[in-house]
């Protein structure tokens, strides 16, 4: 290819026309080489075999209308001219293709999956993966996933076994102080109020969770009204 083809070649690089007689003579091309598809005007077994040898002629022979149509999609004739009749040796008659299927294109690669960037989840100061939460847990990050999934915050996702809860201030950060409730004017731990109130640990983080006031977070038991009646129920 000269120069003035490649200096061509750059400069329409994302011209549209250009791509558009490039697919013309892609068809073409495949036409001579596979048989003409079953179109409108070739659906008969003469037609296709009679259109199939026509695209091979104007692929192989020098003609303006070829010449034209090479230089609108920036490629050489002679060079598409002598492509073509390589692979026309090789292929079979027209009434050998017109006889049989043709063969499907192949398909493109998959591209890979982006990797996906891993969810990092805060408690506290500190952020991290769900693996990395699991490992200092002792829990599956599976389980873990499929809490969060629905909807459980991340202090509830961290337990060890159903029902009983992590605190990570006393199980990730030894040393640091346990967690409080201050109420009339007394401040002492949760299992320190659990056993005061008869209440389970728990319970009384659950009613925190739940967001209740302090007082009803440790009342022993919490009465709701239905219809006409009281009935007594624990949290």
């Amino acid at each position: 290819m000269g120069k003035d083809s490649q200096h061509r070649e750059a400069d329409n690089e994302h011209n549209p026309q250009r791509a558009l007689w490039q697919a013309v003579l892609m068809q073409a091309a495949e036409d001579a080489i596979y048989g003409a598809s079953l179109s409108a005007a070739s659906k008969t077994r003469q037609h296709r075999i009679a259109a199939t040898k026509a695209a091979r002629a104007w692929l192989t022979t020098p003609s303006r209308d070829l010449a034209e149509v090479c230089h609108l999609a920036g490629l050489e004739p002679q060079a598409v001219m002598e492509h073509m009749r390589k692979q026309i040796a090789q292929a079979p008659t027209p009434e050998e293709l017109v006889s049989r299927r043709k063969p499907p294109k192949p398909k493109p690669a998959p591209k890979p999956p982006k990797p996906k960037a891993p969810t990092h989840y805060t408690l506290g100061d500190e952020t991290l993966t769900v693996e990395q939460w699991a490992e200092r847990a002792g829990i599956a990050p599976a389980t873990i996933q499929s809490r969060l999934s629905k909807g459980w915050p991340l202090a509830k996702a961290l337990t060890s076994r159903r029902g009983q809860h992590l605190s990570p201030a006393r199980t990730w950060r030894r040393g640091s102080p346990p967690v409080t409730i201050t109420h009339a004017g007394m401040t002492l731990t949760v299992q320190q109020w659990a056993e005061r109130t008869g209440l389970s640990i728990h319970t009384i983080k659950a009613r925190r969770w739940k967001g209740w006031p302090t007082e009803r977070v440790l009342s022993p038991l919490v009465r709701r009204r239905v219809g006409k009646t009281q009935e007594a129920e624990a949290a």
